[in-house]
């Protein structure tokens, strides 16, 4: 098994809870593969996960580096973390591409020729790579091709909309895509495409839960937040946004009121 470890963590919560998370898997015999920045990431590291995807600013800040990395020094803090036991650090550079570097394996990859509209959610399309990647038992080569095309089709998109399959796939294997490809798969999803997804998505979940429909709850228990990502409501720079934290008592009196309501998770 290979469990993800991505992203923040809610103030107030120990910044060890990844390595915490990560000694625990291990233990079960399962890989990890980390995204995270910081004291979050740099803690992390402390407990070995198996793969890890930083961008370039969280290497550079990692190793205490106050200017831009040149390609050769990423590359020997890469192979200065697989000296610490990690067998694959994927590293984005945004623009400029990606390095990936596994023992006896490394790759410096320019970024592909697409047309951007966002760069929000590339880094978490490699991560999705890596771990298809693992999965699948794909070789070097193909992990790279894979992680360089999920990237790029996640740029060409609005948003978090994730590329279509058909994306991916043609960028995998010509590794470019025609500008009126990208326009006609810009302009949308038509019925037979949204078709396709609904039954995708329907078959997966059959195979899961069969039948039967399972209701959960949400609790939001708080709206501070320390990123700033400018389509958000609640960023940290928003000054207009009322704040509020839940207690504890507040945070099981929403539990106890979701059961009684029918939720179960």
């Amino acid at each position: 098994a290979l469990f993800i470890l991505a992203g923040s963590i809610p103030n107030g919560v120990d910044k060890h809870i990844y390595a915490k998370i990560i000694r625990l898997v291990h233990t079960k015999g399962a890989k990890v593969l980390l995204d995270a920045d910081g004291e979050l990431f740099r803690n992390s590291l402390a407990a070995g996960p198996d793969m890890i995807k930083p961008n370039r600013v969280e290497l550079e800040e990692y190793a205490g580096i106050d200017y831009r990395a040149s390609d050769e020094e990423i590359l020997q803090m890469a192979r200065d973390l697989l000296a610490k036991g990690m067998k694959t650090v994927a590293v984005s550079m945004g623009k400029s591409g990606a390095m990936i570097v596994r023992e006896g394996f490394e790759v410096r990859c320019p970024a592909l020729s697409v047309k951007a509209h966002s760069t929000v959610g590339a880094g978490d399309a490699m991560v999705a790579a890596l771990a298809y990647s693992w999965d699948q038992n794909l070789d070097d080569e193909e992990t790279v091709r894979l992680c360089m095309a999920a990237s790029a089709g996640a740029v060409t998109t609005i948003g978090t909309k994730p590329p279509t399959k058909e994306l991916v796939d043609e960028l995998k294997k010509e590794q470019i895509l025609p500008q009126e490809e990208l326009v006609e798969l810009l302009s949308g999803w038509n019925h037979e495409e949204e078709e396709y997804l609904y039954q995708q998505a329907r078959q997966v979940r059959e195979s899961v839960y069969g039948k039967d429909v399972y209701l959960r709850g949400l609790i939001e228990f708080t709206n501070y937040c320390k990123n700033n990502c400018y389509y958000c409501g609640i960023r940290r720079g928003n000054r207009n946004v009322e704040r509020y934290r839940l207690t504890l008592e507040e945070i099981l009196s929403c539990c106890e009121n979701g059961y009684e309501l029918g939720f179960r998770t």
